[in-house]
């Protein structure tokens, strides 16, 4: 099935491998804005083709959302990444700083920073921004960043499954068990690959991270024979690289600090550095749903070590090439048909922030909690069950902005129903990560 018009998407995948851009998100950023603060699809044309669910044959609805994805300049951001995110935090009891602080770092994993605009269309000041880190990166290969948004299972994956991983596995789950011991405590070493030391036969649960002379290699499959290579050095996990400086993981407390100009609380204090490693676990545990059918693929796995003391990575060349790949995410919000994926995140996303609170918020720090009255696993999963489904950008925004209102939580930053937008907009796009000429042609081959 995955195979059909093979012989078309291999002419789609020259032009992005040629360019190196591909689609490598999960619960893509699916809410745009226009200029005015106008919702929109990000695939609102293949919308409007009549794409269905679960259709892999129809190579027109193929290229237009690989060409929407390839040409978006507007800011965007996930459903599932940001809003579900920020509607269960309140929902569990954190306050809305709190839910607004997790979703925007949930929503930078994918990006380099997140730069999100308010209801009006005018970007939101630098408090309520991120600051750069381009080490767990979506499309990152050379800091092992595609391993936090692909979270391969270990060897011989027996005992786990993607939409349902068993997290106390820290063999089989090692790369998003260890993730979930690091959000908790920061004490727990955070790797490239998640890669340590072994201890006891175990290479995620060492003390010190695996030696940076050795690599994680493999392959990213395009399509067919085509691959773009993953070569990362091990050691520990690079959180920002540029022409001056290089900053790891480790010292990410510090990196806040420097940059307290970013992510604040309400009363201008800096973002705890606790909610930020929370933000990106569930970031890389929603991804890993999203990645279901490419991390369940037998041949989809990290191995290792090889005899020179290096580890391997391989993704299933049919279930993780890239245009299978961005049309399961193309359907994972807007349909009647609610995609696996996406039901499961909903409701693991509230067991692991109601697990968070039970076990550190509520004893830690227990001004991050509102003292509202909480929902049940049920109604939320309920309440966004029926907000996924609309198709219209708008109304699906607007749907979750009554849901906050009826049950009393405070609308995100940039969205309050008190504030007013005056006739100038802002204009503000995102990074382009495709060229609109690409995007042409794409349609183009498809056409002739």
């Amino acid at each position: 099935f995955h195979s059909l018009n093979r012989g078309m998407n291999s002419l789609l995948l020259l032009l992005p491998l040629a360019l190196g851009v591909w689609p490598c998100g999960a619960f893509m950023e699916d809410l745009c804005f226009e200029a005015d603060g106008t919702p929109s699809n990000l695939f609102q044309n293949a919308f409007d083709m009549g794409c269905a669910y679960g259709d892999f044959t129809n190579k027109q609805c193929v290229a237009a959302v690989y060409a929407q994805w390839l040409n978006n300049t507007l800011f965007c951001r996930s459903t599932v990444h940001f809003d579900h995110l920020y509607f269960t935090a309140q929902a569990v009891g954190l306050t809305p700083d709190v839910a607004y602080l997790l979703a925007i770092f949930s929503g930078a994993m994918d990006f380099e920073e997140f730069n999100p605009v308010d209801k009006c269309g005018k970007q939101l000041p630098t408090s309520d921004a991120t600051p750069p880190f381009n080490g767990m990166k979506r499309t990152n290969f050379e800091t092992a960043g595609v391993l936090r948004h692909i979270p391969l299972m270990f060897h011989d994956h027996h005992c786990t499954t993607a939409l349902n991983p068993n997290l106390t596995n820290f063999n089989e789950e090692g790369i998003l068990s260890s993730m979930k011991s690091w959000a908790y405590d920061d004490s727990v070493p955070i790797c490239s690959a998640a890669i340590t030391t072994p201890k006891g036969g175990n290479f995620f649960t060492g003390a010190q991270c695996y030696s940076s002379d050795n690599w994680v290699t493999g392959p990213f499959p395009i399509i067919g024979n085509f691959s773009n290579p993953v070569e990362s050095p091990l050691g520990d996990q690079i959180l920002q690289k540029d022409s001056s400086e290089t900053v790891y993981m480790k010292d990410l407390g510090d990196y806040l600090d420097q940059n307290d100009e970013y992510a604040q609380f309400s009363n201008g204090d800096t973002v705890h550095p606790d909610i930020v490693r929370m933000a990106f676990f569930l970031h890389s545990l929603t991804d890993k749903f999203s990645h279901y059918e490419c991390e369940d693929a037998v041949a989809s796995l990290m191995d290792g070590p090889t005899a020179s003391g290096n580890f391997t990575l391989a993704m299933d060349a049919v279930e993780c090439e890239s245009t299978y790949h961005i049309m399961t995410h193309y359907w994972e919000v807007g349909f009647a048909t609610i995609a696996p994926q996406t039901s499961t995140a909903m409701g693991s996303v509230y067991d692991e922030l109601t697990e968070w609170i039970g076990k550190y918020v509520g004893t830690t720090n227990p001004s991050w909690l509102s003292g509202k009255d909480t929902l049940t696993r049920s109604e939320v999963v309920k309440i966004l069950s029926e907000q996924v489904k609309l198709q219209d950008a708008g109304d699906r925004l607007q749907y979750l902005l009554e849901a906050l209102d009826a049950n009393d939580y405070s609308r995100m930053r940039g969205f309050e129903s008190s504030r007013k937008c005056s006739s100038e907009s802002s204009g503000v796009g995102r990074a382009v990560e495709g060229i609109a000429l690409l995007a042409l042609l794409l349609l183009a081959v498809v056409t002739v």
